[in-house]
């Protein structure tokens, strides 16, 4: 019988951790930082360019309401519950949503979240709203140039 125990319960605990339904995000227990209807909310800060610094993405950057007028005044530091998006678009435009490849998303935290970096969460998310990154390993290393450190992280000019 404890052979049972052992065996079952680990068993039902990865099935569980694994089932979308259960978490709504699709199985790794992480939700995005903006909400699945941000485009009735947030504003476009900065209209779609290439970049060749997210993978050769066509991208085009959103702010919701807190950080629409401090982003476009370029304040350092933003204020705090400011959420930065950038849709990441294959092909040569932002018009067509089947194009969507992912989102990166900046969400200014308390002081103290990442003393260290401007207490930004950052996360990659992708078109089915699955957090595949919740750290800012990949993303840090070029905000941390003085320019956007100019910025409070930011990088892209409006």
């Amino acid at each position: 019988m404890r052979l049972i125990r052992i065996l079952v319960v680990p068993a039902l605990l990865v099935a569980a951790s694994c089932d979308p339904s259960i978490n709504g995000d699709g199985g790794n227990g992480i939700d995005p930082v903006f909400p699945a209807n941000y485009r009735t909310s947030f504003t476009e800060v900065r209209d779609c360019r290439f970049s060749i610094e997210h993978s050769g993405f066509m991208i085009r950057v959103l702010a919701n309401e807190v950080a629409r007028e401090a982003y476009l005044n370029d304040e350092n530091p933003l204020p705090l519950g400011s959420v930065l998006l950038k849709e990441e678009y294959e092909g040569v435009d932002c018009a067509d949503d089947a194009s969507l490849v992912q989102w990166r998303v900046m969400r200014k935290e308390s002081a103290g979240f990442d003393s260290d970096d401007g207490d930004w969460q950052w996360q990659r998310v992708l078109a089915g709203r699955e957090v595949v990154e919740g750290t800012k390993a990949s993303c840090i290393g070029c905000h941390r140039v003085t320019e956007c450190l100019q910025r409070d992280y930011q990088c892209t000019l409006p």
